[in-house]
């Protein structure tokens, strides 16, 4: 029986700095397997690149923050931020 065809891929080739990719194995590194298991490279990278591309940020200087302070994540969630900070703000006047 074949397998079932999943989304197309294309092998990808990349150079990190030493420190990066051990970093990357430490994240990914599975103890009961004793190894980063097969495909958790792809999966974290798709991820983090569908994290990139699909959330969104809010700076917080405007709430007491530092000017380089930032939060991201999903729309909703981001909103939901804002909203809290903006009820806050407003009893403190």
């Amino acid at each position: 029986m074949a397998r079932p065809r999943g989304e197309d891929k294309i092998l990808l080739h990349v150079s990190l700095p030493i420190d990066i990719k051990r970093k990357l194995d430490n994240i990914l590194f599975d103890p009961l397997e004793g190894r980063v298991p097969v495909g958790a490279y792809a999966k974290f990278i798709s991820d983090r690149v569908i994290e990139y591309t699909t959330w969104d940020s809010m700076p917080l200087e405007q709430y007491g923050f530092e000017k380089t302070d930032y939060v991201s994540g999903p729309e909703n969630t981001i909103l939901k931020l804002a909203h809290m900070f903006n009820k806050a703000l407003e009893k403190n006047q």
